[in-house]
């Protein structure tokens, strides 16, 4: 009588098959999310900047330890946020801090004696920092959680999101300067710079806001699907 229902098919087959599509498609979608988590073009390029406007290498190299700080200071609270509100929440109000940061970064201005310049460029790659810390841990435990329900996906899963993760952080490296240059140097360069890092900021809002409406639909599916498994012969005849 099983074999009735089950000709040429192999037992949990259908569900197996289903749940992984569902998983492959969120694994795209957070492994984008974890891609982006990581804006180093600014950094790449601050001390050429800066040299460029008039500030001496000892005073981009304080610039740079202030980002280091900024990146790995929020460490001994992330994983506390992320415990209590979620990494969604935590890399939401990662984008909002970078937003502040390409606003700092804007506003920077060339060396000038009579101004404490150096601040604004101190304040823009610390805080800097601190967004990818938000927005990097928070990824990384959210990719986790994809393999939760299927273990057996879980090298693919891993290997995929830093095998994105490095090739995307590298090609921004690497363009960093093409896109510095083609802005015309100086802060005129930095500024271009920054509107590219703005719009990647965008891109990881849309997809942050798409995750969660298909999030929505399949809450509102579900009940549908566990009604169809009640009914479906093939899961009945494997329970009993």
């Amino acid at each position: 009588m099983k074999n009735s229902f089950n000709i040429g098919k192999k037992p949990n087959e259908t569900r197996r098959t289903r749940g992984s599509r569902r998983l492959c498609r969120a694994r795209e979608i957070k492994n984008c999310v974890s891609s982006l988590a990581w804006p180093a073009m600014a950094m790449s390029i601050v001390r050429v900047v800066m040299t460029q406007v008039g500030f001496t290498s000892r005073e981009s190299w304080t610039v740079i330890e202030f980002h280091f700080v900024g990146m790995y200071l929020p460490g001994f609270i992330t994983g506390k946020l992320i415990a209590d509100y979620g990494p969604k929440w935590e890399i939401l109000v990662g984008i909002v801090i970078f937003v502040l940061a390409l606003v700092l970064n804007f506003v920077a201005q060339e060396k000038d004696d009579n101004r404490n310049n150096l601040a604004l460029w101190v304040i823009g790659l610390f805080t800097i920092g601190v967004a990818w810390n938000f927005c990097f841990t928070s990824a990384t435990i959210w990719t986790t959680s994809l393999y939760k329900k299927l273990p057996h996906l879980k090298p693919r899963v891993q290997a995929a999101n830093d095998a994105c993760m490095f090739l995307f952080c590298g090609a921004w490296i690497a363009s960093a300067s093409y896109i510095f240059e083609a802005g015309g140097s100086g802060l005129d360069g930095w500024d271009v710079l920054n509107w590219v890092a703005f719009g990647l900021v965008g891109c990881k809002g849309v997809i942050l806001l798409w995750d969660s409406q298909l999030g929505k639909n399949e809450a509102q599916k579900q009940p549908t699907n566990l009604q169809q498994e009640k009914t479906d012969p093939e899961i009945v005849m494997e329970e009993t």
